[in-house]
């Protein structure tokens, strides 16, 4: 009975981890249209005065996710999350 409890469990981490990839997949196809929309210009233009400028978050925001792509075959995750992908 504990072997069939301990599988439910992770089949239920694996699917909040593929749900999350989904996410994560989804959000970076919207970010990907909108910048085929933004010009060189408007990534130049500070977001708002004083503040930075568009190229100068994409950057970072690159960076972050670039990050995430360890996480895809952690073995502190048991390999779920490479397996969802």
């Amino acid at each position: 009975m504990a072997t069939h409890a301990t599988s439910r469990k992770l089949d239920d981490r694996e699917l909040a981890v593929r749900s999350q990839l989904e996410v994560w997949h989804g959000t970076n196809l919207r970010m990907s249209e909108l910048l085929f929309e933004l010009s060189d210009e408007q990534l130049l233009t500070q977001i708002s005065p004083d503040r930075n400028t568009g190229h100068y978050i994409l950057g970072h925001l690159a960076a972050v996710n670039d990050g995430m792509i360890p996480l895809r075959s952690s073995t502190r995750l048991g390999g779920i999350v490479g397996r969802a992908a």
